[in-house]
C-alpha cells in the first residue's frame, strides 16, 4: 500500500508533458493576463515574434494590439482555439 502512494506521488508531481501545451507560435491569437479577474477584459493580441533568453528558450513574446506593439512572457499568455 505505502509503496503505491510513493508511486502515485511521483507521478502527480512529474514534469508537464509539452505536447500537451504547445508554446504559441508567430500569428496566434492570445490573451494576455491583466491584474483585473475579468477575463472579458483582458486584452487579444497577435505573436509577431518571439524573444529568446539567454538559454534560447522563448520567454517572451513581442504582441501586436490594438493600442501598438507589446512585449509579454509566456507565463502571461493564454492562446485562444480559434
Amino acid at each position: 500500500m505505502e509503496k503505491t502512494i510513493r508511486i502515485d506521488l511521483r507521478t502527480a508531481h512529474s514534469v508537464k508533458n509539452p505536447e500537451t501545451h504547445p508554446e504559441p507560435k508567430i500569428g496566434d491569437v492570445v490573451l494576455m493576463e491583466e491584474n483585473t479577474k475579468n477575463k472579458l477584459l483582458w486584452k487579444l493580441g497577435k505573436i509577431e515574434r518571439t524573444l529568446p533568453g539567454r538559454d534560447n528558450k522563448t520567454r517572451c513574446y513581442e504582441l501586436k494590439t490594438s493600442g501598438g506593439l507589446l512585449k509579454q512572457t509566456v507565463q502571461h499568455l493564454y492562446p485562444l482555439e480559434l
